[in-house]
């Protein structure tokens, strides 16, 4: 990062580094987070794995509590930014800003448990296979409930956190799933580098699962770690409440599609994507969010000369078979309706 960016203002925690190189970067993108990123932090110093930097990137929060942030210690770094860069842009400039062999990303809402980036790595260095290593979030409100384990993606191009809103119950400890959420992730740094990063047009909204489709396109699996757990409040910044993340979801969702699902594939899943929209717009309107359902989808169709433009580039890097690509998608609508979890307990070896 140009530190006489003068969008940019970093401030670096007290006292000194310890002697050991970093061995993952935890970026932490806030937008009006209040208190709960303080928690966050908190947690992330108390970690049982002390070799990480975190890197918090707030995009210009209007809540002030970005200025009163005390940083633990000097593994912790505050960038602000003076515009919103949105949660994956923020992702690559902290992933940028400290490299490092792992990229984690945490949401400022996320309270991780002591041993969470511990069981992450342990996982990751079990299944070199993996590029991607998601933890089980539960409610924050009642840790009984689950929040997601895993992004689960189904063939019309809708996705779901896996098993939102159900009992815990008894989980895998490891399985494979579609792609991690990137509320609370690790990504081989390599990995995450070489196909690019987050897509940065998406701002923000299934710009994890676009990235775990990409790497699933390179032959990589992804996991999910269900002993590493975070406490997870969500929607801090309100954007379910206000209709963009309706929005930008309609968008997002028809973009991912396009950009990343192979020629056969794609052609295959249009009806099914077609079908799918209009029972989403039918229960965006039924919640009140219609108008914004409508132009996120507008929106998407105008944008989509651009992405379609990507669109070489991402099915160049495939090496995966389609046979393969499809078993980790799920088929099932009624699993999309109820949201359910989508592991598979069988999985690629190394």
């Amino acid at each position: 990062m140009n530190r006489g960016d003068p969008n940019l203002v970093l401030t670096i925690g007290p006292g000194a580094l310890p002697p050991e190189p970093a061995l993952v970067t935890v970026v932490i993108v806030s937008y009006n987070s209040g208190p709960i990123l303080q928690r966050s932090l908190e947690a992330m110093a108390a970690q049982s794995e002390r070799r990480f930097r975190a890197v918090v990137v707030d995009n210009d929060s209007s809540d002030g509590w970005a200025a009163s942030l005390r940083l633990p210690d000097a593994r912790f770094v505050l960038v602000c930014s003076r515009r919103n860069l949105g949660f994956a842009a923020g992702v690559n400039l902290g992933a940028a800003l400290i490299p490092s062999p792992w990229v984690a990303t945490l949401n400022p809402d996320a309270l991780p448990d002591k041993n969470w980036l511990a069981e992450l790595l342990a996982v990751a260095r079990a299944h070199p296979q993996a590029a991607a290593v998601g933890s089980l979030q539960v409610f924050m409100s009642d840790p009984k409930i689950i929040d997601g384990a895993g992004d689960c993606y189904h063939f019309s191009g809708t996705a779901w956190r896996g098993g939102h809103g159900q009992p815990l119950g008894s989980l895998p400890k490891v399985a494979e799933v579609f792609s991690p959420c990137a509320a609370a992730a690790l990504y081989d740094g390599a990995a995450f580098r070489e196909i690019g990063g987050m897509y940065e047009r998406l701002f923000c909204y299934m710009e994890d699962v676009d990235l775990g489709f990409r790497l699933r396109l390179t032959g990589r699996v992804c996991l999910q770690a269900n002993r590493a757990r975070v406490l997870h409040q969500g929607d801090v910044s309100g954007a379910g409440a206000s209709g963009l993340a309706r929005r930008l979801g309609f968008r997002n969702r028809l973009w991912v599609l396009a950009r990343d699902m192979p020629g056969l594939l794609l052609w295959l899943a249009w009806p099914w994507w077609l079908l799918a929209q209009v029972v989403l717009l039918l229960q965006a309107a039924g919640q009140g969010q219609g108008a914004q359902a409508w132009q996120g989808l507008s929106e998407g169709v105008r944008g989509l000369g651009k992405v379609w433009a990507q669109r070489r580039a991402v099915q160049a890097s495939r090496t995966v078979s389609l046979t393969r690509l499809v078993q980790a998608m799920t088929w099932s609508p009624l699993a999309a309706l109820r949201r359910d979890t989508c592991f598979r307990r069988r999985f690629p070896k190394a």
